[in-house]
């Protein structure tokens, strides 16, 4: 007997339905693909969104076997979540205080992903301010993850490279997937 619909018959599209609502948590946020910065970007930003990269305290989580569970780019001072790596570390911290004062805007600070992102929502600037904004912040996350793994994975990046590494690749990507024609100054 089938009881997940009215009907008797069964339905793949009802069970992927029902399947979905008790497995996957109704507070996700609403997934954004935005073309102006890589594939690859995107999805580190989707599964930061979801608090499902691979920190320490995740795999931690999850019984994977880790020798500790701190942050190895603040030197072991606070334990390794997405929020603490992103936003809390003393690099990150760092990183987004150098990036507030380069493109001049008044933000925060941000505990994690969902505060910038509620922050962003809201503020009110030309779609072409956010777009540029947005990428810069894509390019920071990328950058302060890619730091960390090349800490835990040789060979390992320069933290005081870390900044212009963002401003560079924001460039690149505004530059090379925007419709306009755009310079360093602007």
């Amino acid at each position: 007997m089938w009881t997940l619909s009215e009907e008797v018959k069964y339905s793949v599209a009802d069970t992927r339905a029902h399947i979905d609502a008790v497995s996957l948590p109704e507070s996700d946020p609403q997934t954004v693909w935005f073309k102006g910065i890589p594939r690859k970007v995107n999805i580190l930003i989707w599964r930061l969104a979801r608090d499902r990269l691979p920190t320490r305290q995740n795999l931690s989580r999850r019984c994977v076997e880790i020798d500790q569970i701190r942050c190895v780019m603040c030197n072991n001072s606070g334990i390794e979540s997405i929020s603490h790596v992103m936003f809390d570390c003393l690099c990150a911290k760092d990183i987004w205080r150098r990036v507030r004062m380069w493109v001049n805007v008044s933000m925060p600070n941000f505990v994690n992903w969902s505060d910038w992102s509620s922050w962003f929502d809201d503020w009110r600037a030309p779609l072409d301010t956010k777009n540029r904004l947005y990428i810069i912040v894509a390019s920071l996350m990328w950058h302060i993850w890619r730091f960390r793994n090349s800490l835990l994975f040789p060979p390992s990046v320069k933290k005081n490279l870390l900044f212009d590494s963002v401003c560079c690749i924001s460039f690149i990507w505004y530059s090379g997937r925007g419709k306009k024609d755009v310079n360093w100054n602007s």
